[in-house]
């Protein structure tokens, strides 16, 4: 299981052997349905509910509920974060950041994250601001866009 979804990954995974890359957060179905497929166990019967695609479209309505959460929570907890100087709760807030949006596909967010997590290096909190701000407009406006897929604008 990774956070980081880039194609690059999946070759790496693959280059060592890896027989499935999975990307977090996950849903219980889909590590349920990827382990009975790779032990060689069928399901019993067909009536189980199939894996939701995160990767484009609109998202299931819980997802972008908590994507939408999340998305509040850590803005809040950064700012918060870069005010009292606490470099390490940034890094940790734009990692799981990160991970949301690869794990959606949304890969000019993710890397807009992981972009802001080399600057923490500098330690320039005004610019990890300013960056902070244009993330969250950014963010929001692609969760904006994904709900708008099937006509529920959040």
């Amino acid at each position: 299981m990774t956070a980081n979804a880039s194609p690059s990954e999946y070759e790496r995974c693959a280059a060592v052997g890896m027989d499935e890359v999975l990307v977090r957060p996950l849903l219980l179905d889909t590590i349920d349905r990827m382990l009975r497929r790779l032990v060689g166990v069928m399901e019993p019967d067909d009536t189980a509910p199939k894996p939701v695609d995160l990767t484009s479209g609109p998202l299931p309505a819980k997802i972008h509920m908590l994507l939408q959460q999340s998305l509040r929570q850590s803005v809040g907890a950064i700012d918060t974060a870069l005010d009292k100087g606490d470099l390490q709760s940034v890094r940790d807030h734009l990692h799981a950041l990160r991970g949301s949006f690869a794990m959606i596909r949304e890969m000019e967010t993710a890397d807009m994250a992981a972009n802001m997590e080399t600057l923490i290096a500098s330690k320039d909190r005004e610019s990890l601001k300013t960056a902070m701000q244009l993330f969250a407009e950014h963010a929001s406006s692609v969760l904006e866009r994904r709900a708008a897929m099937h006509g529920d604008v959040a």
